[in-house]
């Protein structure tokens, strides 16, 4: 029990400092705080995590396409 209690102490102290920069309720909230840069480290429930994996995923390909139709939008107007 004095190690429950010295453990909240610790992190309740932490978060009086503004350790912590957010607590999430689900799963949404969770990768949406990861996705906008809201958090660097965060503790992440399966299925955010798997969401998370598939944006990464195809953010090479939407970065591509968005190039590609920027290169083609200037290249027209020389």
């Amino acid at each position: 029990m004095a190690e429950i209690d010295s453990l909240s102490d610790g992190l309740i102290n932490l978060k009086c400092q503004q350790h912590f920069r957010a607590f999430w309720n689900h799963q949404d909230q969770a990768s949406s705080d990861m996705d906008r840069g809201r958090v660097g480290i965060e503790s992440l429930w399966s299925p955010a995590n798997r969401g998370l994996s598939r944006l990464r995923a195809f953010l090479p390909t939407l970065l591509t396409m968005l190039s590609k139709a920027w290169n083609s939008t200037w290249s027209d107007r020389k």
